[in-house]
């Protein structure tokens, strides 16, 4: 049986913008305390998931096999070898609990199959879902597809999509190296983009897919204009590295040398901001 311990009273009759959502919900199908109690644990899957291992596995084993210490001797290869093996095991118990996640979302589905809630958090776990396979290659399988044919099922349930719905179809299709598509999803994001700080995201995704498809020319115009409304610090120093790169690959190396210097002054001189998983200038080959 299910235990409901919020107290409220509900209208059947209400209007959906009277009360908040799992409230209406509850109210309007046989099916909502079920499916409420549903979203809730799948919620709690992910938040398990994260917690086990919070990054991509490809990401970490990338990172891992490129550090560089001054001894790479027999031993040093060995304790690298062991610490992906580890993270190996971690990226499984994330899997493990997103895959329970997506047990409850498709019941919930079933039950619901229009509920847009639903299909948002299909999108979630859809996107961070990852499976790691050769550490030596650091391959992972990923099911990125499924999340962008979510994420359609999202946008047909809720026509009115938003640019933050667009940042996400960007990012998934330039997973895939669909870089055309994702950068008519960034495009449509500038257009829509409600003030500076969705349109400075844009602009910067929309160079960072040009950068990623090895058309560095044409990210020069969009880091530009991302440039022109970012805000002082860290979002203006991570767009001064960007054009900083997309100048040196072009060989216009004073210039690239002249925002380098505008990207540390920007971040009081700190590398921190190059620090985090979704930071990347190019490809790695």
């Amino acid at each position: 049986c299910a235990v409901v311990t919020r107290s409220f009273h509900v209208r059947a009759d209400s209007k959906p913008l009277d009360q908040s959502p799992w409230l209406y919900r509850i109210a309007r199908s046989a099916h909502g305390v079920e499916v409420e109690m549903l979203l809730d644990r799948a919620e709690a899957h992910v938040d398990t998931a994260l917690r086990a291992f919070p990054t991509s596995f490809r990401i970490i084993c990338e990172r891992t096999e490129q550090l560089r210490l001054s001894v790479d001797s027999p031993a040093v290869r060995k304790g690298r070898s062991r610490a992906l093996a580890l993270f190996s095991q971690q990226a499984l118990v994330r899997r493990d609990a997103l895959d329970r996640a997506l047990s409850d979302l498709d019941r919930a589905r079933r039950l619901e199959p229009n509920d847009p809630e639903i299909a948002r958090a299909r999108v979630r776990v859809l996107a961070l879902w990852e499976e790691p396979g050769s550490v030596e290659r650091c391959e992972v399988r990923q099911r990125t597809a499924a999340a962008i044919e979510a994420l359609r099922e999202l946008h047909a349930l809720r026509p009115e999509v938003g640019s933050a719905s667009l940042f996400e179809l960007g990012a998934l299709l330039a997973r895939q190296a669909d870089y055309p598509a994702a950068a008519a999803a960034y495009r449509r994001a500038v257009a829509i983009a409600f003030d500076d700080s969705e349109r400075t995201a844009a602009y910067a995704q929309l160079a960072q897919v040009s950068m990623l498809s090895g058309d560095a020319e044409a990210a020069l115009p969009d880091y530009q204009r991302a440039l022109a409304t970012a805000p002082p610090g860290r979002a203006s120093a991570l767009l001064h590295y960007g054009l900083a790169v997309a100048l040196d690959r072009l060989g216009d190396h004073p210039a690239a040398l002249e925002q380098a210097v505008l990207a540390l002054e920007a971040s009081e001189r700190s590398l921190d901001v190059l620090a985090p998983d979704n930071v990347q200038f190019e490809p790695a080959t």
